[in-house]
């Protein structure tokens, strides 16, 4: 089909490009929207269906090319923002996705989302405090996301305020006890800890979701052992001559 500058055939290729998504034939969705891009190369909402997507199937520098597009074509929709920020932040590059992510985020008037992603951001870029903030503002918006309370674990980590950091993957894990990375999270602060039965307890549970799970089996192992260890030492000393109850 030959597309036209007309707004109906925009729209036309927009709906064809839907259908082949619903169909599963992302290709041929690809193919539409390319075609009519290349007659309307200053339509947002086609490059931003474009965008959204490769960022299905993971492109991402794709994905970032076509929300640049739109956003030097002059929008302001907060979705070309959001995601050329998310596509970059899946790529571990926080730093590049602020300036993407700051102009759309200002104040506490978005859903969590938005802050959990630029609190992501920040943590890739090293900007710890300002992770923290974000995460806070996330779980204040949303209580029930325990991948926020898992994301402030694992900075406080970094900060090594190790008890602050269990403390909130003990959160993570009251909202969600069926999650790998908060388990293995849980797992590795009860070991530093030295919180050997918490640590037991956690492996095991890891062990119900994952019965293979080799790194469960192994810190279970290493956990039973320092807890034989300190509890042994734990026990007095009996003195030569003296009564041992364990004789008995």
């Amino acid at each position: 089909m030959c597309w036209t500058k007309t707004p109906g055939q925009r729209v036309a290729a927009m709906q064809l490009a839907s259908f082949y998504e619903q169909a599963e034939k992302p290709e041929e969705a690809e193919a539409v929207l390319k075609q009519a891009i290349a007659v309307r190369p200053d339509s947002e909402n086609l490059r931003l269906q474009l965008g959204l997507l490769y960022m299905k199937q993971k492109r991402f520098d794709p994905a970032i090319a076509q929300f640049e597009a739109a956003i030097h074509g002059g929008t302001q929709n907060p979705v070309a923002y959001y995601h050329a920020g998310k596509a970059l932040v899946e790529q571990d590059r926080g730093a590049q996705a602020l300036p993407f992510l700051e102009r759309i985020i200002q104040g506490e008037s978005l859903p969590g989302k938005y802050y959990f992603l630029l609190g992501r951001a920040y943590h890739q870029a090293g900007r710890l405090d300002d992770a923290l903030k974000q995460f806070r503002l996330t779980v204040k918006k949303d209580p029930g996301n325990a991948l926020a309370y898992n994301r402030m674990g694992e900075v406080y980590w970094d900060m090594k305020s190790y008890f602050f950091a269990d403390v909130a993957f003990q959160q993570a894990y009251e909202v969600d006890n069926a999650s790998v990375p908060i388990l293995n999270n849980l797992i590795s602060s009860s070991m530093l800890m030295k919180h050997y039965e918490e640590a037991i307890e956690y492996c095991d549970r890891l062990l119900e979701i994952d019965p293979d799970n080799p790194n469960a089996r192994q810190w279970r192992i290493a956990a039973e052992r320092f807890l034989k260890t300190e509890k042994k030492e734990e026990t007095p000393a009996v003195e030569g001559g003296g009564f041992n109850p364990s004789s008995e």
